[in-house]
C-alpha cells in the first residue's frame, strides 16, 4: 500500500519545512506526495499576479521532489484552507497531512486562528505540525523531522 501525504503549500520558510518533511517521509514510505495550494478567498496575489505566484510554488516544489525521488503532484484550489485541505486530504485518502508552523503569537493565532489546529480538528488522518527545529504534537502524536532521513546535501561548485 503506497502512503499518501498531503503537504499544504504556500511560500514561506513553515511551508518548506513541511514539505521537506513529508519528501523525506515519502522516501522512506515509498510514498507519494500531493503538495496542496489553496488560494483562499480573502488572498491577495502578490504584485506579479495570480499565477506567477502559483507557476513559481510549482517549480520550487516540483524541483525539491525531484531532488527527493519522490512521486510528487501540485495542486491549486480556491476556498478556506483548513477546510479546503481537509476536503482534499478525504478526497485522496490520505494517511498524513503535512504542514508548516507560522511562528505566529500566541495572541495573533488567537484572533486569526490557526489552520493546523482546525485541520486537526476535522482531519481523517494523522496531523504533523513542522515548526522552526522540532515537530509539534498533533492527534496525540509527536515526531521529529530529523532522524527520519539524513539531510540531502548538494555541492557547490
Amino acid at each position: 500500500m503506497q502512503h499518501t501525504i498531503l503537504v499544504g503549500l504556500d511560500s514561506s520558510t513553515g511551508s518548506r519545512r513541511a514539505l521537506e518533511y513529508g519528501l523525506r517521509y515519502a522516501a522512506i514510505t515509498e510514498g507519494r506526495v500531493v503538495g496542496l495550494l489553496v488560494e483562499s478567498p480573502l488572498w491577495k496575489a502578490p504584485r506579479y499576479g495570480k499565477q506567477s505566484f502559483e507557476s513559481a510554488v510549482r517549480v520550487n516544489t516540483e524541483a525539491l521532489a525531484r531532488r527527493y525521488g519522490v512521486t510528487f503532484e501540485f495542486r491549486v484550489r480556491s476556498g478556506y484552507p483548513a477546510h479546503t485541505i481537509v476536503e482534499q486530504a478525504r478526497l485522496l485518502n490520505c494517511d498524513t497531512v503535512v504542514l508548516g508552523h507560522a511562528d505566529n503569537s500566541p495572541f495573533h493565532r488567537w484572533l486569526t486562528a490557526s489552520i493546523s489546529e482546525l485541520v486537526r480538528h476535522d482531519a481523517p488522518c494523522r496531523v504533523v505540525v513542522v515548526g522552526t527545529g522540532a515537530t509539534l504534537a498533533m492527534n496525540g502524536i509527536v515526531e521529529s523531522p530529523t532522524p527520519i532521513a539524513p539531510p540531502i546535501t548538494t555541492q557547490v561548485g
